[in-house]
């Protein structure tokens, strides 16, 4: 997906490079398609380390909740990231937010087909 110009972009970065990663079995195809052959490309997927990444990570206990529950979200803002998932899981979650960073720049957002459509 993407712009046309990406994928050119990708197959020069992807023929250069020694070693490309993909986040899963769906994009280390994708690079396939564009030439970079299987021998040099490793899936490694997204993850978080919930050991370190947790509120009470520096402090050692848990602290008390005093903001709403966000869930970052960061990419494109185009319908095959899967938004529109996050949004109606959120409507079930009280006091709950989605920031999506990788959209529009702000002042774009009301004109930005994708974001109109989410919002309603």
């Amino acid at each position: 997906g993407g712009p046309p110009e990406r994928a050119a972009a990708e197959r020069l970065l992807g023929r250069a490079c020694r070693r490309a990663l993909a986040v899963s079995t769906d994009e280390a195809d994708a690079l396939g398609a564009l030439g970079i052959p299987a021998r040099r490309v490793s899936v490694v997927p997204c993850g978080v380390d919930a050991e370190h990444f947790h509120p009470a990570a520096d402090t050692g206990r848990t602290p008390e909740r005093r903001q709403r529950h966000r869930l970052l979200a960061c990419g494109r803002l185009v319908p095959g990231k899967g938004y529109d998932q996050a949004v109606r899981a959120l409507a079930e979650v009280p006091d709950a937010e989605l920031l999506v960073a990788g959209g529009p720049p702000a002042g774009a957002v009301a004109a930005d087909p994708e974001a109109r459509r989410l919002t309603a």
